[in-house]
């Protein structure tokens, strides 16, 4: 994995994923793995699990205790499973042990429900900014943000989260009851 090779040349690291689906990534973790003891690797399976934070509904990833374990984090790169699940529970189960300054990297930002994530954690966190972003890196673009404030900063109720995760959701029903 290249992450896991740049960080061995540098002298090291932590790197932690959280993964709900071992079997998809597990040819990379070997990968990680051979890297060797310059870094601290660890890979947590998770079961995503319908949730509420201030952004509104989504999955949340019950994995408080490693973070605290593992963090603080200085970049936080997001890759999760995309439609049902979505890619919103990320930032609010991370947020809280993110470095003042660090940097969090939406994957697949261009597509509908990335963009809603992206939206509604920009409305709900004050302390996150965008630092740049591209509709067609990749195919499917990317977002780079940055955390400019405490994990502890007060986050602002969404109102707009609650609406679009709600329709979101509705939405998502709807089109596999029709498929």
């Amino acid at each position: 994995m290249v992450v896991g090779t740049a960080m061995a040349a540098r002298g090291g690291g932590t790197l932690t994923s959280v993964e709900q689906d071992v079997p998809w990534c597990a040819e990379l973790w070997t990968q990680v793995e051979a890297v060797g003891s310059d870094v601290d690797a660890e890979l947590a399976p998770v079961t995503p699990r319908l949730g509420w934070s201030p952004i509104g509904l989504h999955h949340r990833y019950e994995v408080h205790d490693l973070l605290t374990r593992r963090g603080p984090f200085d970049l936080v790169v997001v890759d999760a499973p995309q439609y049902w699940f979505g890619r919103g529970g990320a930032l609010p189960t991370v947020r809280p042990h993110l470095t003042d300054g660090a940097l969090v990297v939406l994957d697949d930002a261009a597509r509908k429900g990335e963009r809603w994530a992206l939206y509604r954690w920009l409305r709900t966190y004050p302390g996150l900014e965008l630092l740049a972003y591209d509709a067609s890196f990749g195919g499917r673009g990317v977002a780079l943000l940055r955390w400019n404030g405490p994990a502890d900063e007060a986050h602002r109720f969404s109102l707009l989260g609650l609406v679009s995760s709600v329709t979101d959701r509705l939405y998502s029903v709807l089109r596999r009851a029709l498929v």
